[in-house]
């Protein structure tokens, strides 16, 4: 996702420091959601309640979009590279303490 959306980042920054992009999500969230549940996957059976799927989606998209508006307001954003690694790096460090546990 990063990758694709890349190209377009000075849009991006360009919302992002003027406090616009959460509110522009958050304006078009349900229609975002709505054409993802609109996409036929092989891991959502046919059918099913498709209210926790948006649940999922609406926290998800949500929390991307709160991470590049912390990410663009930023006077030099990391590369998606860089991203993708921290992210990475931090779902394995989670990932190795719930283990143990």
């Amino acid at each position: 996702m990063l990758e694709f959306i890349w190209p377009h980042r000075d849009k991006i920054e360009l919302l992002a420091r003027n406090d616009l992009l959460v509110p522009l999500l958050t304006r078009h969230i349900q229609t975002i959601v709505a054409l993802l549940l609109s996409v036929n996957v092989p891991w959502r059976k046919n059918g099913s309640n498709d209210q926790h799927y948006e649940y999922m989606l609406t926290y998800s998209i949500g929390g991307f979009g709160v991470l590049l508006d912390t990410l663009f307001k930023k006077s030099t954003p990391l590369s998606p590279g860089q991203i993708s690694k921290a992210l990475s790096r931090a779902l394995n460090e989670i990932a190795i303490q719930v283990n143990i546990k």
